[in-house]
């Protein structure tokens, strides 16, 4: 999975190996901020809304793997 641009000001796309069945975006103390369901293999989302820091991505794949990254919000 990629990430990018990393750190972000607004949109960032996500991108992996397979169909993204649903990708879940959490802050710091694990609360869920986004998810959605695209079914593409890669998503372009508008962080420029959330608050400066850290942030975790998990992707589902269609075929069952899951893949984890990080981002930062600026």
């Amino acid at each position: 999975m990629s990430i990018f641009p990393n750190p972000v000001l607004g949109m960032v796309t996500i991108t992996a190996n397979a169909e993204i069945e649903q990708f879940q975006i959490f802050d710091v103390v694990g609360r869920l901020v986004s998810s959605q369901s695209p079914k593409k293999w890669d998503v372009v989302f508008d962080m420029g809304n959330l608050p400066q820091g850290v942030y975790l991505v998990r992707v589902l794949l269609k075929d069952g793997g899951v893949q984890t990254g990080k981002v930062v919000v600026k």
